[in-house]
């Protein structure tokens, strides 16, 4: 038997009581103490937390040393609590079983990065409490987690980087999207998920490609197009009668639309199947 190491880790717990701990699964994007490598008898350092249904803290919390039993886990030693450093008697509700970090400079549960973020930019402690929320929710079966990239067409648009040393337009250059790899990179770990959304990339256009033909879930008629408004790009636009269609390859139960508001924009009705569900008013 030996003492594992925890980083990484943070599974779910519905156990009541005082009693050994019975895991149910790991967080989305976290491991297991399985997957750490623990067998029968191993003991490992852990803070368990209970969580609301939005992942927020309750309050309750142990800290401490615990041995793994094919997914149980029974106390060996508690170092602190919220229950003056006794075993926390927990009741209904969700814990986190949390590794202990060796401080190695990733992201911590309280949203500050280290060294091992050092490119990532207008990173706030509240923007990843609102994400941890959303993904609690979605953990426990309740909601999806929606993800949107805002910037350029060069670092969040369709075309990568705009470099023309890649495939051409008509060669699928959107998987080198951030939206598709991060998509890919979570279907790889088990996490459904998909590249849904759509824009209209500047450096589509200016290579010489259209937007249906490098998105194909996208069809033209009309008036239909995408058009510059001068710098840092083009936007979707109907100058006349018209449409933008758009047939997703995926089942959805919500679809957002993000428009500019301008007195001379004019507004456009959103239909699905032919039945209208309201229109945008952009003036």
């Amino acid at each position: 038997m030996a003492k594992r190491n925890s980083e990484r880790v943070r599974e779910i717990s519905f156990t009541t009581g005082s009693g050994p701990i019975t895991l149910a699964r790991p967080v989305i994007g976290y491991r297991s103490l399985a997957e750490a490598g623990c067998v029968d008898g191993d003991t490992v350092d852990l803070t368990i937390e209970g969580v609301s249904s939005v992942g927020a803290a309750t309050g309750d919390w142990e800290v401490g040393t615990y041995t793994w039993n094919s997914g149980v886990l029974t106390r060996t030693t508690i170092t602190a609590s919220s229950n003056g450093g006794a075993p926390v008697h927990w009741t209904n509700g969700t814990r986190w079983v949390n590794g202990r970090s060796s401080g190695t400079g990733e992201v911590d549960g309280d949203g500050n990065s280290g060294a091992g973020m050092p490119n990532v930019y207008n990173y706030k402690p509240e923007f990843l409490a609102k994400y941890r929320a959303a993904l609690a929710l979605t953990n426990l079966g309740v909601s999806d987690t929606p993800v949107l990239f805002i910037g350029d067409s060069t670092g969040t648009g369709g075309y990568a980087n705009g470099n023309a040393s890649l495939p051409v337009i008509f060669g699928d250059v959107k998987k080198f999207a951030p939206a598709s790899l991060l998509a890919n990179i979570l279907n790889a770990r088990g996490v459904p998920a998909a590249a849904s959304g759509f824009w209209c990339d500047n450096n589509v256009t200016a290579l010489g490609g259209t937007l249906p033909v490098y998105d194909p879930r996208i069809s033209f008629s009309g008036s239909a197009a995408c058009v510059s408004l001068g710098f840092p790009g083009k936007l979707l636009q109907l100058t006349a009668a018209g449409t933008i269609s758009f047939a997703p390859t995926e089942a959805y139960d919500t679809i957002e639309i993000y428009s500019p508001q301008n007195t001379t924009l004019g507004a456009a009705t959103v239909n699905n199947g032919g039945a209208s569900l309201g229109t945008i008013n952009a003036n």
